[in-house]
């Protein structure tokens, strides 16, 4: 009976970690593109739904900063951000992507310089097919509700 109970608990514990190490593999921001990159239009909608608000962390080279403005035409509101676009690289399977961040706070991003390697931790806020890339957009602070609303 005890040998049963030991290799039950084993299996169990085995499957537990395959099923969390699936699960943080598919946040990875190489697998999120690879994945993206390969799916249907169908697909693509499920996977942005899917992984939106979802923690990342990236690791990419600034290409530029700059002031990026959204229009809410719900409420009629113009809200200023800044985005820092970087250089497009590939995943392991070949895949170019490039990470988009947003910030509405400017001191967060000021001393960021072209060239400059950077790794960030932000939230997923859309993922498109850019057609010679997939560009991965993270929101790099705490969301509130109205930037919430605004994406």
């Amino acid at each position: 009976m005890k040998f049963r109970t030991k290799v039950f608990l084993t299996a169990l514990l085995s499957s537990a970690v395959f099923l969390a190490c699936s699960v943080c593999g598919a946040a990875d921001i190489e697998s999120l593109a690879d994945q993206f990159q390969k799916a249907t239009d169908i697909q693509r909608a499920e996977i942005e739904e899917l992984y939106r608000d979802t923690g990342m962390l990236s690791r990419a080279t600034v290409a530029n900063v700059e002031l990026y403005n959204f229009f809410d035409e719900q409420n009629d509101i113009q809200t200023r951000y800044y985005r820092v676009t970087t250089i497009t690289q590939k995943t392991r399977q070949n895949t170019p992507y490039q990470v988009v961040l947003l910030y509405s706070d400017v001191d967060k991003i000021k001393h960021l310089k072209r060239g400059e390697n950077i790794e960030v931790y932000g939230r997923l806020w859309r993922i498109t097919d850019d057609g010679l890339w997939v560009s991965i957009w993270l929101y790099g602070e705490e969301s509130s509700p109205e930037i919430k609303q605004t994406f």
